[in-house]
């Protein structure tokens, strides 16, 4: 709730000392700071309270680039054009179901244009899944010596956005692997 300037000046003449050396009338020295100090305060708690309401992700405008910088947007591919379609991408990752239901997976892969199947039976334990891209082959790119630089992965396999998505998708217990369709 919001205080007037008016509000404010009443408030702060109410704490003046009583005497001519602080008069209260408004044209005086005094009472010119006094509405000056009044009107900074009102402006200050008005913005208060716009902070509160851009505290909420899902109406946010002004906090967009805080909030997708604290979240380490985007994840994979690229950042929406909207304000209203990167207040969605930082409402689905904070929301984000973090499971390994085959639909899931499949719907997460499908939204970046790779469709993927999930092979649970052929898993050799409860902690691993397979995923194959569909008609998709995969290409292996191993570490060589002289043409890597350290803080390269030794190896890596497949599609980089797929395996990106799966990353954000599966919990941290689960291993994938994957496989090219063919």
């Amino acid at each position: 709730m919001s205080h007037s300037p008016s509000d404010y000046a009443t408030a702060l003449r109410a704490l003046m000392p009583p005497g001519e050396g602080f008069a209260s009338d408004e044209e005086s020295t005094t009472g010119r700071l006094v509405l000056a100090i009044a009107d900074e305060l009102a402006r200050v708690e008005a913005l208060a309270d716009l902070v509160e309401a851009e505290l909420d992700p899902a109406a946010t405008s002004l906090f967009v680039e805080s909030f997708e910088s604290m979240l380490d947007l985007p994840d994979c591919g690229e950042l929406p054009d909207t304000t209203a379609g990167r207040r969605g991408l930082i409402l689905s990752k904070l929301y984000r179901p973090r499971n390994l239901h085959p639909d899931t997976v499949v719907a997460a892969c499908a939204a970046v244009g790779a469709p993927v199947t999930i092979d649970e039976s052929s898993s050799p334990n409860d902690f691993e899944v397979d995923v194959t891209i569909d008609g998709a082959s995969l290409t292996v790119a191993y570490f060589r010596t002289g043409a890597s630089t350290a803080g390269d992965s030794l190896g890596s396999f497949g599609d980089s956005l797929v395996e990106c998505v799966l990353d954000h998708v599966t919990p941290a217990h689960i291993n994938y692997r994957l496989f090219g369709g063919s």
